[in-house]
């Protein structure tokens, strides 16, 4: 493995420790439109919902109060920063291990 691509690795490593509390999934805005019989629409104020990944890799579901948007939101964006940071490790890894595998030993 080259001096760069162990460098880059450990940097990956260290700014995946940092990203703390995360969520893989993502917010929906939801609203319920109702037509009335007689012929009025009904649509109801907006509510959210998160969708996520749980333990045992089934999809969940889960009703936000407005007031903790901005904080789903920001563990939103951490879950989609780790996913970014997983696959740019899972690249240089595999890269890293087959590296030698190409080349042309020299006859004794």
């Amino acid at each position: 493995m080259t001096g760069g691509k162990e460098a880059r690795i450990r940097e990956l490593r260290e700014e995946a420790a940092c990203i703390g509390p995360m969520i893989d999934g993502c917010l929906q805005t939801k609203r319920n439109r109702v037509e009335n019989k007689d012929g009025k629409v009904h649509v109801s104020p907006a509510h959210h919902q998160v969708q996520y990944r749980g333990a045992d890799g089934k999809t969940r579901w889960k009703s936000v109060p407005a007031r903790h948007l901005a904080e789903v939101r920001r563990l939103i964006g951490n879950g989609r920063r780790y996913r970014r940071i997983e696959r740019a490790y899972a690249a240089l890894a595999s890269e890293a291990a087959l590296g030698g595998l190409g080349e042309k030993k020299t006859p004794r």
